[in-house]
């Protein structure tokens, strides 16, 4: 087990020892919400005064600010990341996406609380077709290179959506015979349990396709008469 850094103490006027305790204790957030936490206080061993140490008091302050963000709707530092990381930017790419500060934006990822307009922005770019809108605005300072590569990452993405991921249980026999019928087609399991579900979807699709083409031609051979025998006979549809 580590043995923590001795601390400075105000009190004893020296660096001590020091232990953990919980104590609850309130957090004014942004001046807007009082939040109430469990705080991990350390105390002098020597004293028994608080004292301050960085590492708890950052930890203490993140608690307090992930209740906010939760009452609140805001995004997380690790669902700000999540997002950049869907698109494949560095946080210098997305601030210039965002038409932010590089600054800016890097605090954020870091723990700072976005303000609403931010915070609205950040949750509206999780959806692609939010980013390509952007993109087709011309809002933003992304090189050329750089827009390319986005919108194909935001292709990649909205192809993805209209996937659908479906679990199977499969008897232990019928297992066996598709592992059997994959091997004679050169195809592993998985590939061929897609491509008999796909084959069998898109000839379906296929026959109502040229069923409708039959009807299409139909009405249109039905037309052509009715318009050459226009004023002789007319044709009666029910």
């Amino acid at each position: 087990m580590n043995k923590r850094k001795k601390v400075y103490c105000n009190e004893c006027d020296e660096f001590v020892d020091y232990k953990v305790i919980e104590k609850e204790k309130e957090y004014n957030v942004l001046d807007k919400e009082k939040i109430t936490i469990n705080a991990q206080i350390p105390i002098c061993n020597s004293c028994e005064n608080e004292m301050f140490v960085e590492e708890l008091a950052e930890k203490n302050r993140q608690e307090a600010y992930d209740i906010y963000r939760e009452k609140n709707n805001i995004l997380s530092p690790k669902e700000i990341k999540e997002i950049r990381g869907k698109y494949g930017l560095t946080q210098k790419e997305m601030s210039k996406l965002l038409g932010w500060g590089e600054i800016t934006y890097h605090r954020f990822e870091n723990g700072t609380l976005p303000g609403p307009g931010y915070n609205n922005q950040l949750m509206l770019i999780q959806d692609p077709k939010n980013v390509l809108k952007l993109l087709e605005k011309g809002n933003h300072e992304l090189e050329e290179e750089i827009e390319e590569r986005l919108r194909g990452r935001i292709n990649d993405l909205l192809k993805g959506q209209n996937v659908k991921t479906l679990e199977l249980t499969l008897p232990s026999d019928f297992y066996e015979e598709l592992k059997i019928e994959a091997a004679k087609n050169t195809m592993k399991l998985k590939e061929y349990v897609i491509f008999t579900l796909t084959k069998s979807h898109y000839e379906e699709k296929q026959k109502t396709s040229t069923k409708r083409k039959t009807v299409r031609e139909a009405s249109r051979k039905i037309s052509e008469k009715f318009h050459e025998q226009e004023g002789e006979e007319k044709f009666l549809f029910r």
